[in-house]
């Protein structure tokens, strides 16, 4: 039943992160930490976007423009940094940064719903190396959220 239950909440994680837009990630990681510890977690995590990416490169690869896809080799070199340093660092008041992270990032867009970053190279760069090292950091994407905001 374990088992069928994790399987279960991976998948319903996965469809509702891509339909919704997120990933998957902002679903499984919370609730897989029921199930397993946080280093665990991140394992599974990768896992899980391995074969993710897998089926979207199959359902939607031929939507893919390669320039974009360079833009995100700093995010693949930050995410690798920031879960190698998740196993060095030991997290006390991590929930409590996250949670008022963001509470001020939604007060801040509420305040501000049309805010963004202007559309440069830099600013894709930046923004996906940081959203990849935090992710990498913290086991998830909620901080991709920086660079939604970009429309290349």
């Amino acid at each position: 039943m374990f088992t069928l239950l994790f399987f279960l909440i991976a998948l319903v994680s996965e469809i509702v992160g891509t339909v919704a837009g997120f990933g998957s990630s902002v679903f499984f990681v919370p609730l897989a930490g029921f199930f397993f510890d946080f280093h665990q977690v991140l394992a599974l995590t990768s896992i899980l976007h391995v074969f993710s990416n897998a089926a979207k490169l199959v359902f939607f690869g031929r939507h893919i423009r390669l320039r974009l896809l360079l833009l995100g080799v700093p995010s693949v070199a930050t995410v690798t940094a920031g879960a190698y340093l998740s196993t060095k660092l030991t997290f006390r008041f991590d929930q409590l940064v996250l949670g008022l992270f963001l509470i001020a990032f939604s007060v801040f867009l509420l305040r501000k719903p049309n805010a963004k970053l202007t559309a440069t190279k830099f600013n894709a760069i930046s923004a996906g190396g940081v959203a990849g090292f935090l992710a990498g950091l913290i086991g998830t994407g909620r901080f991709a959220v920086l660079h939604w905001q970009l429309s290349i």
